[in-house]
This record gives C-alpha cells, sequence and structure tokens, in this order.
C-alpha cells in the first residue's frame, strides 16, 4: 500500500519538478510534507482495515 501511495506522489512531483526538484535539493521540503501526508493516509488506511476487520 506504501508502494502504491509513493508512486503516484513521485509522479506529482516529477510533475512539479521545477520548484520540488529546488526545494528537495536545498531541505527536502517535499520529503517531508510526503512524508506528512503519507503518516496521514496511513492512519487513515490503518483505522478503516481495522473498522472493517
Amino acid at each position: 500500500m506504501i508502494y502504491l501511495c509513493l508512486e503516484p506522489l513521485k509522479k506529482r512531483v516529477k510533475k512539479d519538478g521545477s520548484t520540488k526538484k529546488k526545494s528537495h535539493n536545498q531541505a527536502r521540503t517535499p520529503g517531508s510534507v510526503s512524508s506528512n501526508s503519507n503518516s496521514r493516509r496511513k492512519t487513515r488506511v490503518m483505522s478503516d482495515d481495522e473498522d472493517i476487520t
């Protein structure tokens, strides 16, 4: 699931390439944002899975 989430995220970053790449080289800003999004999504998916189970 993480892999699937990362794929579209990477594609998005690639689309924004110019700005995101500069930020990435400076201080990995997009990385931090990605981590936050992933963490949030993970919690949501996990919660859903737990509820369903």
